[in-house]
């Protein structure tokens, strides 16, 4: 047991001697380290750059870290800002308006001169128009020329040499209003009413049961009093010459309604002549290809007028507005009125109107047509497709729409009421409203969309909830005030 204490006695002393050499292996190693950098304490902390790693072992290879940051700013003295008061209502309708002004002075300064032009072309179209209505003249007066039994068209009488009548000879004149009187005193209920019952362009001498509108003219001529014209048959009446002029001062009526009466001119190129102080109405009726000479008063009603003589011309050009005939052809109008002129619920297609004194166009559609005029020009209720009217006196639309087309007074005033203006450029570049003198807009509509353009010498004057729309070829030009 003693043997046992002993040894672990030992073993205890060797461990604990073999602790302390170990210890002092340490300590002699620190003091070592310590030795061999005299100047050193504590050691310092590394400085690692974001951007490379310093060289510790070659202390002259070792660059700084590099650090970049914003310029410094120096503190300085400041306008402060001071907030505006929010301007009054006053003010800024004021700042509208002025807006609105330079807007339209600037609009005005673009498109007056693309206007003018518009109204040059315009007008040299019209006046080329005017001077070759001016030098067109009347076919004269025909000379009657009677043939007995002319209606038969067959038989012993054709052979009859024609009796010659002419309205030039006032010897035959006389008798032939004598031979009237004596039948009106005869029989003082004898009928103004003379009936047309063929359409053969024909006549031997009287308006009997065989009785052609050449025939029933010449009856209303030397009739004593206001005379009507009727028709009991339909059909297409193709006139061999101009019919003759209607004299008959009394005033005559020619009426096809109840039958579908078309005259067609012949050679001549004219259908009838009204002569000076002649009132006449002809209602009810078409007629193609020739002119209506009027030097009296005529009224149109419920009739429908074509002239497909006149040769198509380019639809883009104004032009075609008075006249598609060559230089050497006479014009193309239908109605030429030295008096006054009424057109109420009349058809016009591929035609025109030209009228030294008033005139007249209500409850009317004009297609591809136009009017020109002299005198006072009033539309009321009518429909104007890519037709134009042209005037020098004071001209109104009432209740109207034109489609593609062109209105203007070339001296006075224009006055719109309750209509609209359309431009869509399929049939012409655009609408156009010109006015020498003040141009009245109330309760209309332009919307020109297509182009177009209002232009007054003097004030325009919008009124009543009227609208204008365009695109940037439209244009307002004049003297503008908004009622």
């Amino acid at each position: 047991m003693s043997i046992i204490n002993f040894g672990k006695s030992a073993f205890r002393q060797s461990g604990h001697i073999l602790w302390t050499i170990l210890n002092m292996l340490v300590l002699f190693s620190l003091l070592l380290s310590s030795c061999s950098n005299p100047g050193a304490s504590a050691p310092k902390a590394k400085v690692v750059s974001p951007t490379s790693t310093p060289n510790l072992s070659s202390p002259s290879n070792y660059q700084p870290p590099v650090f970049t940051h914003q310029e410094p700013r120096t503190a300085k003295s400041e306008t402060p800002i001071v907030t505006a008061p929010f301007p009054s209502p006053e003010a800024l309708a004021k700042d509208k308006a002025d807006e609105m002004t330079k807007a339209g002075e600037k609009l005005k300064f673009d498109s007056e001169a693309k206007a003018q032009k518009v109204h040059a072309d315009v007008t040299e179209i019209f006046t080329k128009g005017d001077q070759k209505m001016n030098s067109f003249k009347p076919v004269s007066n025909p000379v009657r020329k009677i043939t007995p039994n002319s209606h038969q068209g067959t038989g012993t009488d054709t052979n009859v040499a024609p009796i010659y009548h002419s309205t030039f000879f006032p010897v035959v004149q006389m008798a032939s209003a004598l031979s009237i009187l004596t039948s009106f005193f005869d029989n003082p209920s004898a009928s103004n009413t003379f009936t047309v019952t063929t359409l053969s362009d024909t006549d031997d001498g009287a308006c009997d049961s065989e009785c052609s509108l050449r025939e029933a003219i010449y009856a209303a001529n030397d009739f004593a009093g206001p005379a009507n014209i009727v028709f009991n048959v339909s059909g297409t009446l193709q006139l061999n010459d101009t019919l003759p002029y209607i004299l008959n001062q009394a005033g005559l009526t020619i009426d096809g309604s109840g039958q579908k009466v078309t005259i067609i001119g012949g050679n001549s190129g004219q259908i009838m002549y009204i002569g000076k102080n002649v009132s006449v109405s002809l209602n009810g009726l078409f007629f193609s290809n020739g002119t209506i000479f009027n030097t009296g008063t005529l009224t149109v009603k419920n009739s429908s007028f074509e002239n497909s003589n006149r040769k198509s011309a380019s639809l883009t050009t104004v032009s075609y507005l008075v006249n598609n005939s060559s230089s050497d052809e006479e014009p193309g109008c239908t109605f030429y009125s030295e008096g006054s002129l009424s057109v109420d619920g009349a058809n016009l297609t591929d035609d025109c109107i030209y009228a030294e004194g008033d005139l007249s166009i209500s409850d009317s559609t004009l297609i591809r047509s136009s009017s020109v005029n002299h005198g006072t020009l009033s539309i009321a209720n009518s429909i104007f497709i890519a037709s134009s009217v042209w005037d020098t006196e004071e001209l109104t639309i009432t209740d109207s729409q034109f489609t593609d087309g062109y209105a203007m007074s070339e001296d006075a005033a224009v006055t719109i009421t309750h209509s609209v203006f359309k431009s869509d450029g399929e049939v012409y570049p655009y609408s156009y409203v010109y006015s020498g003198d003040v141009l009245s807009v109330d309760n209309s509509t332009f919307d020109l969309l297509g182009g177009g353009s209002l232009f007054s010498v003097g004030t325009l004057n919008f009124m009543n909830n009227s609208s204008f729309t365009s695109n940037q070829v439209g244009t307002l030009i004049s003297k503008v005030r908004v009622l």
